[in-house]
């Protein structure tokens, strides 16, 4: 992974949780992953628009974060590697649904 450029994107709203955006920043700076952050009204049109500009700056991988997303760097390091390692043009992790022992549906 060291020889990988990569970029995290998140949208952020007005009043965001801050224990998840402070996990969040932990697992990126654990990896020396920038974090850019957007808080436009519109998501789509932020999300896209920083997409671009790591397009731009030569990031091979974009990794886009919901606000609320609670993760540990070493997660986001094993999705990194097998995206690498097996070649993929997009990978996502599954998030286990708030209080069940299942992925969301």
């Amino acid at each position: 992974m060291a020889n990988v450029k990569v970029q995290a994107i998140m949208t952020a709203p007005r009043a965001e949780i801050t224990w998840c955006r402070n996990q969040i920043e932990k697992a990126m700076n654990e990896l020396r992953i920038p974090l850019s952050v957007s808080g436009g009204v519109y998501y789509g049109q932020c999300m896209q628009m920083m997409l671009e500009d790591a397009i731009d700056q030569g990031v091979e991988y974009a990794i886009t974060v919901d606000g609320d997303s609670v993760f540990t760097g070493d997660q986001v390091h094993h999705l990194i590697s097998l995206a690498v390692q097996e070649d993929m043009d997009a990978l996502c992790a599954m998030q286990l649904r708030r209080g069940k022992p299942h992925m969301l549906g």
